[in-house]
């Protein structure tokens, strides 16, 4: 069971958000854990799927189900000499009604989503601004 590949699935199927999205050699610019190194935030942002943090010690192969709380960081480039950053909030929106709330199957697992955010997010680049989102997945049951 691959969580980051489930979600990574569950938002590339999503055209409005896909739309949003910058493109990286062909696919929607959603990366894990971290973007590729010859890639450049653009204007169109970017999707960041973050290590899950597992919440309980169940597993869903036992029948039970199992906990694990996943950041999603959305980062794109400001306009120049602008502090629009609608481009981001938009996607961040996307991303968090793709979650909120949301069951899932990815690969015959089930995933029951609840989302929370977006809250700022650091960066280390001028212009490169960004959102964070959490999402508790519930796997099995």
């Amino acid at each position: 069971m691959n969580i980051r590949a489930a979600m990574i699935a569950h938002m590339k199927n999503s055209a409005p958000l896909v739309a949003l999205l910058d493109d990286y050699k062909g696919f929607p610019a959603i990366f894990s854990p971290t973007a590729p190194g010859d890639y450049s935030a653009k204007l169109k942002p970017h999707i960041l799927v973050r290590r899950p943090s597992k919440l309980d010690d169940t597993s869903p192969f036992q029948g039970r189900s199992s906990d694990a709380l996943v950041q999603l960081s959305v980062y794109g480039l400001l306009p120049n000499n602008s502090t629009d950053d609608s481009n981001i909030e938009a996607v961040s929106f996307e991303v968090r009604e793709r979650f909120r709330g949301q069951a899932f199957i990815h690969e015959g697992i089930t995933y029951q989503a609840i989302a929370s955010g977006p809250i700022p997010a650091p960066s280390d680049t001028e212009n490169v601004v960004g959102e964070v989102l959490q999402v508790r997945l519930t796997v099995g049951d």
